[in-house]
């Protein structure tokens, strides 16, 4: 990673060393985000991952609650 990156991982809770899972997209039960959700519950004694959730759909609101209590999980519209 280079440096220009230094500022959107400082952004988003994430060291040069950390490694960034990103899902970006529609948030629908089709989708079969509920997989996405059990990966990152599954994962919350990984430090050095950080789930990055940007998107949006008629699912986004219930998995951004679904996951809030998880510190390595960021959502986004």
């Amino acid at each position: 990673p280079g440096s220009r990156l230094a500022p959107l991982r400082e952004e988003l809770g994430a060291s040069a060393d950390d490694v960034v899972v990103l899902y970006s997209g529609n948030f629908a039960q089709k989708q079969g985000i509920e997989l996405l959700q059990q990966a990152a519950e599954q994962l919350r004694d990984t430090p050095q991952l950080k789930f990055i959730f940007c998107g949006a759909g008629d699912a986004f609101e219930r998995f951004a609650s679904a996951t809030g209590g998880l510190a390595h999980v960021r959502c986004a519209p």
